[in-house]
């Protein structure tokens, strides 16, 4: 009976040997250290500051525009600026709290963003006086616009209207669209929302035919 028990005494080494080994690499595993943020807490403070200066300084352009263009329209498209800037500023400061990336690059592609947002505003601001034509005293009686003209004449000022804004929203559509951030995600979506209304003018021309239809502006 003697090589029976010595041949437990061995399995149960074995045994012992097995436990001490998971217990070993339970340990290892709990002591790997989670990968820690490279980000100085001065750095990303700057970066935060940085963003909030910027913020403070459009809107204080905003301001400026207001004062001196006072339509309805013109209080309208700055209304519309000033609350795209605090929304960017917002998602900007949120994400310099959590990143762990270059916040600096972060920072400069929110006050990039801002400072378009601000030059969109401005130039949808300014009115333009249209000029009076000049009376002329032998000139015929104007005609009575025909459907084609008013069609033709509202499919031009369609036109001209989302030629001005899509031109500039299109260097921050691809200035940002591949950086993955929530800038990215709004400049997108501004992107289709233009683009849907562009769609729905023309929609509306068209239906309305001989009667004037008015285009988004």
């Amino acid at each position: 009976m003697e090589p029976a028990d010595e041949a437990d005494e061995v399995e149960d080494d074995g045994d012992e040997d097995e436990d001490e080994d998971r217990e070993d690499d339970d340990d290892a595993a709990a002591s790997k250290p989670e990968r820690a943020c490279a980000v100085a807490d001065d750095v990303r403070a700057q970066a935060r500051e940085r963003v909030a200066s910027a913020l403070v300084q459009m809107r204080a352009t905003i301001e400026e525009l207001r004062a001196a263009h006072r339509s309805e329209r013109s209080a309208k498209a700055l209304d519309q600026a000033d609350e795209m800037l605090r929304e960017l500023a917002d998602k900007a400061d949120r994400a310099l709290v959590e990143t762990c990336d270059d916040v600096q690059t972060v920072a400069g592609r929110a006050v990039s963003a801002m400072e378009t947002v601000v030059s969109l505003a401005r130039q949808a601001a300014t009115v333009t006086p249209t000029p009076k034509p000049t009376a002329r005293p032998t000139a015929k009686p104007s005609r009575t616009p025909s459907c084609d003209d008013r069609l033709y004449e509202t499919k031009l000022r369609r036109r001209a209207a989302f030629e001005r804004y899509l031109a500039l929203h299109d260097k921050l559509y691809f200035a940002h669209k591949r950086s993955g951030t929530e800038l990215a995600k709004i400049v997108i979506a501004n992107d289709e929302q233009m683009h849907r209304a562009y769609d729905e003018s023309k929609r509306q021309i068209l239906g309305a035919g001989g009667r004037r239809a008015e285009p988004l502006t």
